[in-house]
């Protein structure tokens, strides 16, 4: 069998360091761009492939070097500078991606996009000039697009959207279909017949539509479900009294308040399930997002790419979908309140 060529057949080949052919198949930006493209394409003529027990043991070698860490940066748009607190879930997916890139020798740095602080053209500078290759975003809830980066040098993954904008990159979210289902299948158990769906349509657009669609399918279409562009107060409570849900399923807080000023008790009245449950949302039922593992899935999907020198758009994109788990509270009419026929009792 022919001899598989090493980095150091490389280096000889090139007439360069072994460590500059280590650096060029990492596609690190110290090396000139002209440098790091000579060296692969003679690593593939040459049929150079990288050894996994080895990739294994620089990992392993990394996570037991404090000394050593690169740096991913955790890019966060929509949301402001200190604003972190105000959005449980991208607080816990950011510690779950901070965790797991220390765990695998990186560290995790924020960027917060701002067009009066730091514009995309600036953060890709800052990037460039850092030596920063992987990236995880999390994207404008009402963006058209991915922020103008030079991702052809970037190892990238999307964080908790669906959204076909970003559906050239790699993503790590929460499977909207299966968390519509695990409710439908808990208030049924309990013996609600009557369940709405009723979200700003933000939210349903971040994952593909799979909400509506997942209500759609599994309801049968007894109620209409609310997908609303204006998602205000009255609409929301005309919806509600029109078709007077036994159970609606959220993915906010404003319907609980909504209904409490209009005199419709929750849960006596009508009950509530939210689709994001996080920590913040005491006493509610829902849905856990483990935003946390979400996170920790995005910071994976970056950390492979570097470990293979994979960047810019991949020829196929990956899609890593963290499962929920269902949380009591008191939004929802306990079962054994529950009549037989599935109406829950009213005040």
């Amino acid at each position: 069998m022919k001899k598989q060529p090493t980095q150091a057949d490389l280096a000889a080949a090139a007439r360069v360091s072994q460590n500059t052919v280590s650096l060029a198949l990492r596609g690190d930006p110290r090396l000139p761009e002209a440098t790091r493209q000579r060296i692969r394409q003679l690593a593939e003529k040459l049929g150079y492939r990288t050894n996994p027990l080895v990739a294994a043991l620089m990992a392993q070698v990394r996570r037991r070097r404090p000394g050593y860490q690169s740096t991913i940066a955790f890019v966060i748009d929509g949301v402001r500078k200190g604003d972190l607190p105000r959005h449980p879930s991208l607080e816990r997916a950011w510690r779950g991606a901070r965790d797991r890139a220390q765990d695998r020798g990186h560290r995790l740095q924020d960027f917060w996009l701002d067009p009066r602080q730091l514009t995309a053209r600036r953060l890709d500078a800052m990037l460039k000039s850092r030596g920063i290759t992987g990236v995880i975003v999390n994207p404008d809830e009402g963006g058209q697009a991915l922020p103008e980066l030079g991702w052809d040098r970037l190892a990238t993954a999307v964080l908790a959207h669906l959204d076909r904008r970003f559906k050239q990159f790699h993503c790590a979210s929460a499977p909207p279909f299966r968390h519509v289902g695990l409710a439908v299948a808990e208030l049924r158990t309990r013996g609600f017949k009557r369940i709405g769906l009723a979200l700003p349509r933000r939210y349903d657009l971040m994952m593909d539509g799979l909400y509506s669609a997942a209500y759609v399918s599994l309801r049968s279409g007894q109620i209409p479900p609310l997908v609303s562009d204006r998602w205000e107060r009255e609409d929301f409570l005309r919806w509600y009294r029109r078709h007077q849900p036994e159970a609606i399923l959220v993915r906010s807080a404003e319907p609980a308040v909504w209904l409490q000023e209009a005199g419709i008790a929750v849960p006596g009245k009508v009950s509530l399930v939210h689709l994001g449950w996080h920590p913040a949302l005491k006493g509610w039922a829902g849905v856990d997002n483990r935003a946390a593992a979400m996170g920790a899935a995005a910071a994976d999907l970056v950390i492979e790419q570097l470990n293979a020198n994979e960047t810019g758009v991949p020829e196929q994109p990956k899609m890593v979908l963290v499962d929920g788990a269902w949380v009591e509270g008191g939004t929802l009419v306990r079962r054994s309140e529950v009549p037989a026929r599935g109406r829950p009792p009213h005040l």
